[in-house]
């Protein structure tokens, strides 16, 4: 199922998905449930196409099942591919240039420990974020009920560096 994207670029990228899905659809005479409904089959340039032109993460899934559950006819389902997946933790980064100084260094190293100390860690749970420490045990939000494996991780699903297909 293609998602339209739900404001901005994203919408106007998977927007134009839609239609050519639906296009497709039309030309395959391939008949749908609903005529909302738009795909691309697997293997397909366009499928490949838009799998490099939308994604989305697991917190957003989680956040629109949150925010719009009861607008929804099925809840969303985040899918990790067995294949691998793109892990991504939030970005954060101590910059090493001539033009940052000592103590802007200093501040930015001890923001980043504040960030990875275990207080954070487990709030960050709270707002659709896997924490950086795999030890700490995930909790609703990040539970199947809300629409995400908790038992995933980095060494149950591999990470990729670029697409494969």
């Amino acid at each position: 199922m293609l998602h339209s994207g739900s404001r901005g670029v994203g919408n106007r990228i998977g927007s134009d998905f839609v239609a050519l899905a639906k296009a497709e659809a039309r030309r395959w005479f391939l008949q749908l449930p609903d005529p909302d409904l738009a795909y691309f089959p697997e293997g397909t340039e366009l499928f490949r196409d838009y799998l490099h032109a939308v994604t989305t993460s697991e917190a957003e899934t989680l956040k629109t099942n949150a925010d719009f559950g009861d607008q929804l006819r099925f809840q969303l389902v985040f899918i990790f591919p067995s294949e691998g997946t793109f892990w991504s933790e939030q970005p954060y980064c101590v910059l090493d240039a001539e033009w940052v100084s000592p103590e802007q260094r200093s501040a930015s190293e001890t923001f980043r420990d504040y960030l990875l100390d275990s207080p954070q860690q487990e709030l960050a749970v709270d707002y659709y974020l896997r924490p950086v420490d795999e030890s700490l045990v995930l909790h609703a939000p990040l539970a199947l009920e809300d629409g995400t494996d908790p038992r995933v991780t980095r060494d149950s699903v591999p990470s990729l560096e670029f697409l494969t297909k």
